[in-house]
């Protein structure tokens, strides 16, 4: 069902949207986006608070995912088992689960929402979601 939906994916496909799909995907790579948006929010004195969150979740995301748990489970990426569909990126040389780009995503977003979820906001972390299509695409 996984090569399914990957394969149904790539009928989307089109020079644009492989350019910006790509960039997306290279926002998420090591986190960076997160680690920025974090040490920003570490520096402004009033959000302090939730900065130190970002990069305290990242870090321990990274710890419990990328290095025991990736390994731990050792699931192959859909691209080692199937080369017929180029990739838009380097072949990545770690395993596919968990998602490294979805567990940041998921961490910097869970981290902002708490700490402001008293503000009344209808905020919600879906840009997750939305990273975790992106790496798929690409």
């Amino acid at each position: 069902m996984e090569f399914q939906f990957l394969y149904w994916i790539q009928q989307f496909r089109s020079p644009g949207l492989d350019e910006f799909m790509t960039a997306i995907t290279f926002l998420g790579d090591g986190g960076w986006f997160w680690i920025a948006l974090g040490a920003v929010l570490l520096a402004v004195p009033k959000t302090r608070k939730t900065g130190a969150a970002v990069l305290i979740s990242l870090a321990v995301g990274f710890i419990l995912g990328n290095l025991i748990l990736k390994n731990a489970v050792a699931r192959q990426r859909p691209c080692w088992l199937d080369q017929a569909v180029p990739l838009l990126i380097k072949s990545p040389t770690d395993y596919s689960f968990p998602s490294g780009h979805s567990l940041a995503s998921f961490e910097g977003a869970v981290s902002i929402f708490l700490y402001h979820k008293k503000e009344e906001k209808k905020q919600t972390p879906s840009g997750q979601s939305c990273q975790s299509l992106f790496s798929l695409y690409a």
